[in-house]
């Protein structure tokens, strides 16, 4: 049986199975299913039939990647965040122009570390660090205006 509870000095205390469970990577399966997913955004916006759900998608697996880089797990050249930030960012402003919601060739070039990186972390960093760094993904989406 899974069990979380709160506790006011460390936020969690997680007990039983559950314990050595986050200390395991993911379920492949699971882990396959996320990885797919933002392959799937990255071709579509290489392809340049990309929405604006899915760059705001290709910007969360970034903020993701960056934060567990950033911990040491799976880690990605700071330079090559940054620039996949630029790249995104400026995809999404000519989409929301435009309406051509595309990364063009040479950026494309410039995003596959983001996304080998993030393939690598999901099927090898510990569950624990995953849920942590969507957990503080999501405080910060929660901090963003509407």
């Amino acid at each position: 049986m899974m069990r979380i509870n709160q506790s006011r000095r460390s936020g969690y205390v997680v007990s039983g199975r559950t314990s050595k469970t986050l200390l395991l990577p993911m379920p492949r399966s699971s882990a396959d299913d996320l990885a797919l997913r933002a392959h799937i955004a990255f071709d579509t916006m290489r392809r340049g039939q990309g929405a604006e759900a899915t760059a705001q998608n290709l910007l969360q697996v970034l903020f993701l990647v960056g934060i567990m880089s950033g911990t040491g797990i799976g880690g990605v050249e700071p330079q090559s965040l940054i620039l996949a930030e630029k790249i995104i960012a400026s995809a999404i402003q000519n989409g929301r122009n435009t309406g051509n919601w595309v990364v063009d060739a040479e950026a494309f070039e410039s995003l596959k570390p983001v996304a080998v990186a993030y393939d690598l972390q999901l099927h090898q960093a510990p569950l624990w660090a995953v849920a942590d760094a969507s957990a503080r993904l999501g405080k910060l989406g929660a901090m963003l205006p509407n």
